[in-house]
């Protein structure tokens, strides 16, 4: 493709995620989704290119983007890294973000990265657990984090199913934190049972397979934590609090970790942890 053909492209697909924003719900989200993915894909494509760089690295998506439920609020995430680059691709990522930012698009390199730290590798790297969990290499709808899964290869076999740092600073009662919550949910027992999608939608498909009422449940909740956030996002509602109730429920059939419910949360939305956890009075 000639520049003038990947530039015209790139702006397509700049002007088709922005449409997305107009349509709300699941099948929105999923769509917004691949689109988003497709439109870093061009961007990283078009940067590698302006910049000259020819060494092997990976674009990796984080958050809602790696799963492919992208709301219309939610940003772009991602890292151009490589174990020669830990820390992102400073001249890859700045032509990224430069292009994006051009294109009116919301987007966070590897700066974004979460600050909590829950899993170190040999070679010294810190990564938070839902980061790790999330992690996809873009274009592979597998639970693929390129370099990055290779270099915890390593870790314990349960470390997905650990409190993360997170989640011991307490439950927020908010949409987003739900949506964040019930996303977590799948996530983990996906990785239970050996689901090898890496999107949420995948990662259901597979369940359903396993465990097909839990499935349907999980879908369902899932659904109702996007329309929740879509809707707004706001404190806490009675809606919320009973489908947090109801996640808390799941959890605690399968065994799986999650927020700390005995704890008051400190600090905004994926702010950072300053402080010592807060204990309830009464632990809900």
């Amino acid at each position: 493709m000639t520049e003038v053909g990947a530039e015209a492209g790139i702006e397509s697909l700049a002007e088709r995620l922005h449409a997305s924003r107009a349509s709300r719900g699941w099948q929105a989200a999923t769509e917004r989704g691949l689109l988003a993915e497709r439109l870093l894909l061009a961007v990283h494509a078009w940067a590698l290119d302006r910049t000259g760089v020819s060494e092997p690295l990976d674009l990796l998506l984080r958050g809602s983007g790696a799963q492919r439920v992208l709301t219309v609020f939610s940003d772009l995430d991602y890292e151009v890294s490589s174990p020669a680059r830990p820390h992102g691709h400073p001249d890859v990522e700045v032509a990224m973000a430069e292009r994006l930012a051009a294109l009116g698009v919301d987007a966070e390199g590897s700066a974004g990265r979460p600050r909590e730290v829950d899993l170190t590798d040999r070679a010294g790297h810190c990564r938070d657990l839902h980061e790790l969990t999330e992690l996809r290499r873009a274009g592979s709808p597998r639970r693929d984090a390129g370099w990055v899964g290779e270099a915890f290869a390593g870790a314990p076999a349960d470390w997905w199913n650990r409190t993360s740092t997170y989640e011991a600073h307490g439950r927020h009662s908010h949409a987003k934190f739900a949506f964040f919550e019930i996303r977590a949910l799948i996530c983990r027992l996906s990785w239970r049972h050996d689901v090898r999608d890496g999107t949420t939608a995948g990662q259901l498909a597979g369940l359903a397979v396993i465990l097909p009422a839990e499935a349907a449940t999980l879908r369902a909740l899932a659904v109702e934590a996007l329309d929740n956030y879509e809707a707004g996002p706001r404190d806490s509602t009675p809606a919320v609090e009973h489908l947090q109730q109801r996640m808390a429920e799941l959890r605690h059939r399968h065994h799986l970790a999650g927020p700390d419910l005995s704890v008051v949360p400190t600090y905004d939305l994926r702010g950072g942890a300053p402080t010592d956890p807060v204990r309830r009075k009464d632990p809900m």
